[in-house]
């Protein structure tokens, strides 16, 4: 396998990317390092590692990202804090909904000796064609394209879904989403609570678990996926610099 293949799934990384951009993501929430570590479940020490350019293992990695509102690939992206951000769809990036289709995946290209850390992002699935795919053989749920905005006055969680499978909801519970259907139907169970949704559908919610997402129906071969914007409707007030 090429190196440059090798370095799409699982890539060099310089710690020091991900040490400017938890703490940049952190204070750009007015967080202390105490409050991310109770809202991460880690330890003050490791904290202090990750913020030193010492690194860490995946799995604290996805949970700082979690409590940061993003995914893992994005905190080893520039997040600096702006007071308004365009996203373009050609610009972002599409990620693995599930950790474990990403592992998979990752497995498949022989990478399953003492792997680097691993990218949920690779190269390959940023072509709809590839998602669509690992979607319809059933060796993804589904993707995700982050669009959360660290701005200097808070940050606003939000994202794209695209679905093939069943997408278990990872918003936290009691907070308040919004949804809305873009393309296609599906199926969304909130607590003891089904909806469907077609497209143009709105859905707008407190969130409890268990909660999951889905096709409404199998998808014809070539068919496009349903797409699902949801945005985190607690804005998260971080600390406007003064001058």
């Amino acid at each position: 396998m090429s190196r440059r293949r090798l370095e799409s799934i699982a890539g060099p990384r310089d710690p020091m990317i991900l040490a400017r951009n938890v703490r940049q993501a952190r204070e750009s929430l007015g967080w202390t390092g105490k409050k991310l570590c109770e809202e991460a479940g880690t330890s003050p020490q490791t904290l202090a590692n990750v913020e030193r350019g010492k690194g860490c293992t995946p799995g604290v990695e996805r949970r700082l990202a979690a409590a940061l509102g993003t995914v893992v690939g994005r905190l080893w992206e520039d997040l600096a804090a702006a007071r308004q951000i365009l996203r373009h769809a050609e610009d972002d990036r599409w990620y693995f909904a599930d950790a474990a289709d990403g592992e998979r995946y990752r497995d498949r290209q022989g990478l399953t000796e003492d792997p680097p850390p691993l990218r949920l992002d690779p190269d390959e699935i940023q072509e709809e064609s590839e998602r669509s795919r690992l979607g319809g053989l059933g060796l993804s749920c589904g993707f995700v394209r982050v669009t959360t905005a660290h701005l200097e006055a808070g940050v606003i969680i939000s994202s794209v879904l695209e679905i093939y499978g069943r997408i278990e909801s990872n918003v936290p519970e009691g907070h308040l989403a919004y949804f809305h259907a873009l393309r296609g139907e599906v199926r969304f169970r909130i607590g003891e609570t089904t909806h469907e949704m077609r497209e143009g559908s709105v859905l707008q919610a407190e969130m409890t678990n268990p909660a999951w997402v889905e096709s409404l129906r199998s998808l014809e071969r070539g068919e496009a996926p349903p797409h699902l914007v949801y945005v985190d409707l607690r804005v998260r007030q971080g600390l406007r610099p003064s001058g």
